[in-house]
């Protein structure tokens, strides 16, 4: 199944650069590989937790560098002298 980007155009020219790089919430929560109803509860209940998004009028959109930066950042490394 080919997923379907969104792209903003600004006058005639779409915007290719990665920050516009668009993903609607379902294409975010495949590839964070979570339900969009957990995405949906990160953002309202645990902010400080969610990956960074975007309100467009009543969408919600997750640039992809966001969420590869939001993935990396949470790996969790084992504490040294933990068995």
């Amino acid at each position: 199944m080919k997923v379907k980007e969104v792209r903003i155009r600004k006058g005639n020219q779409t915007m290719s650069d990665p920050d516009f790089d668009l993903l609607e919430e379902r294409q975010a929560a495949r590839l964070v590989k979570v339900l969009p109803h957990t995405l949906m509860v990160w953002r309202c209940r645990t902010p400080h937790k969610a990956p960074p998004h975007l309100k467009l009028g009543r969408k919600v959109y997750y640039r992809r560098t966001d969420l590869r930066d939001w993935l990396a950042a949470q790996v969790v490394r084992a504490r040294e002298g933990a068995a």
